[in-house]
């Protein structure tokens, strides 16, 4: 076999191995992506829930405040009428 033929027939090799690595490599990142895509949308998500629950449960609070406070306005209304006026 000519050196020619035998470098052409090592250089296709050569090529076909480093396309299968390069396939091998981009199949084996695709799926790490997808597992980290997977698991943002994981962490989004249940943040997103903690937000909403945290949210809801300030406004229960803020409600509990805002009933507080007027309970106590009426109580010190009955104390002195004159703060009544004031506020």
């Amino acid at each position: 076999m000519p050196v020619e033929i035998a470098d052409t027939l090592a250089s296709r090799e050569r090529l076909a191995q480093l396309y299968r690595g390069a396939s091998e490599n981009q199949a084996r990142l695709q799926r790490r992506l997808s597992r980290l895509e997977a698991s943002f949308r994981r962490q989004v998500e249940e943040a997103e829930r903690r937000g909403r629950q945290e949210a809801e449960e300030m406004r229960a609070q803020a409600a509990e405040f805002a009933t507080e406070i007027e309970r106590l306005h009426r109580k010190l209304d009955k104390l002195n009428p004159s703060t009544e006026q004031s506020r």
